[in-house]
């Protein structure tokens, strides 16, 4: 008799009931790692989300006005470290875990603490970073485009090499007043020999010194070398333009950025800034904060590219200063067009040989000619000068076509309102101060631009308490969080309290970046 096995339906056997524990484990145990790994990426997307709020909140005044991002650590309070900063970054990650608690309890986190790891303020490095984001600004206009021109303009500007026209017209005086007694003891030898008579002429005259013998034919209506005395009394300012005009707005310096000791970020420094940022920042420069010749609306000093450049307290120095510095530009290029000009040159030594006398010799015609060029150089300068505060444009390096003054009657261009010629395409006021700024060491660039910025926006209503020197141009967030574990209990089989999870994730951001 055949024995027949029977099965019921729903039963299992021993091994199965055995394995099947072991299967739910494996199960809940890949559950729980994908939970794990959920919430290691959700850690950090919640990170970038908190920096990312965080400086969206930068300044409006400073972003509307001049086209920089940077974030007021302080909230226009006079706090000046991170604490508020840090209680902003954690409401908005408890915000955002909280969200997901709602939406996602799965990989739901808690916030535990935020740190602000590190940052850079908008005044370290010299102001290193509102130079960069200036240069930016005039990139993204399309400006790019006359680079390397502006670059060719800044290596034209430089005040090395610019002649001391007093020295040199001291030097020529000296030199016809040593020729005019050499003159002199000649004569009286020449008396002694004779018995105290010079030789008479046919026609009965003395042939004693004759300071006029010898000299030019030429007809000197103005001697250069007074010219130059009488201009130098007038000082620079009254020289080139009506002084009624100026402005009289004053700055106090006492607390100015570039003048106090100012807070310091502890992020690390970006790369050094290059000559073509520093170019196009003083385009930035010059659109932004205005100057003499292109004004913008301001509480605060009238002429800022100008007090950049020269870091005086008034709006009257800092024109006087760059006036100045303008004027021994030019005489360096007048002195090129002088110096490679024959007929020009010629000129200079019928002057030099009418001044200095018969008995001038070579090397006294040399001085006297020298200050006769540095002089006619000075004199066209302020002709050039004047006409590029009137908005006109001057020839970078001129031809004897472009030359305005007449050597023989410097005289007559002492009025204001003589200028030179204009140059189509020449280089106008604007361009000097853009060739200006791009060769001015890096920090006076940087925290004198601070300096205007910081001054102008406290004068607004929205931001009297703003300080430069607490805005955030880039800073590197630390978050920590906790999360529970959901599935350890099956893993285990075990009623124990299992331990939490810990994330903490770092994230960083820099305005320049955008």
């Amino acid at each position: 008799m055949r024995y027949q096995m029977r099965y019921k339906e729903g039963s299992v056997s021993v091994f199965f009931a055995l394995l099947l524990p072991l299967v739910f484990s494996l199960f809940f145990c890949m559950l729980e790692v994908t939970r794990y790994q959920g919430m290691s990426r959700n850690s950090q997307e919640t990170t970038e989300i908190i920096l990312q709020n965080i400086m969206s909140e930068y300044d409006r005044c400073l972003w509307e006005r001049y086209g920089v991002l940077a974030l007021d650590m302080g909230y226009l309070t006079e706090n000046g470290n991170t604490d508020r900063l840090e209680q902003r970054m954690r409401s908005f990650g408890v915000a955002c875990t909280s969200e997901d608690l709602q939406q996602n309890y799965f990989t739901a986190l808690q916030t535990m603490g935020c740190q602000a790891e590190s940052f850079r303020l908008l005044t370290d490095d010299g102001g290193g970073d509102l130079i960069r984001q200036g240069a930016q600004v005039m990139k993204e206009e399309g400006r790019n485009r006359l680079l390397e021109e502006w670059m060719k303009q800044a290596q034209d500007i430089s005040e090395e090499g610019i002649p001391n026209v007093a020295e040199l017209v001291l030097q020529a005086k000296e030199a016809i007043g040593e020729a005019k007694e050499a003159g002199a003891e000649t004569t009286n030898q020449e008396k002694t020999q004779s018995g105290g008579m010079g030789e008479e002429t046919s026609d009965g005259e003395d042939t004693a010194w004759d300071d006029s013998k010898g000299q030019s034919e030429i007809e000197l209506k103005d001697d250069p070398l007074e010219v130059f005395e009488q201009w130098k009394q007038m000082g620079i300012l009254a020289l080139v333009m009506e002084t009624e005009d100026i402005s009289s707005s004053c700055m106090d310096l006492e607390n100015v950025v570039s003048h106090r000791s100012l807070l310091q970020g502890n992020g690390e420094s970006s790369e050094e800034i290059h000559m073509a940022q520093k170019v196009l920042f003083g385009e930035y420069v010059v659109k932004k904060c205005g100057c003499y010749t292109t004004s913008v609306e301001s509480q605060g000093l009238t002429y800022q590219a100008e007090y950049i450049i020269a870091g005086k307290d008034s709006d009257a120095e800092n024109l006087e200063s760059v006036a100045k510095r303008l004027l021994g530009i030019r005489e360096i290029a007048n002195l090129i067009t002088l110096a490679s000009d024959q007929q020009l040159r010629t000129r200079a030594m019928e002057v030099a040989a009418a001044l200095g006398g018969a008995t001038a010799g070579p090397v006294c015609l040399q001085a006297v000619q020298v200050g006769v060029l540095a002089v006619w150089a000075f004199v066209e300068s302020v002709l050039d000068v004047r006409l590029l505060l009137q908005g006109g444009q001057v020839a970078a390096v001129k031809s004897a076509a472009d030359w305005t003054s007449d050597l023989l009657q410097l005289g007559q261009y002492l009025p204001v309102s003589c200028v030179a010629k204009e140059k189509d395409g020449g280089m106008s006021y604007e361009d000097y101060l853009r060739g200006m700024l791009s060769v001015m060491e890096t920090k006076k660039l940087g925290l004198r631009s601070c300096d205007v910025i910081e001054r102008e926006l406290q004068l607004r209503e929205e931001c009297p308490e703003l300080s430069v020197d607490r805005m955030i141009s880039g800073m590197s967030v630390v978050c920590n969080y906790q999360g529970q574990t959901l599935f350890g209990q099956f893993v285990t089989l075990s009623d124990g309290v299992f331990p939490s999870y810990s994330f903490t994730r770092e994230a960083e951001m820099d305005y320049q970046s955008y």
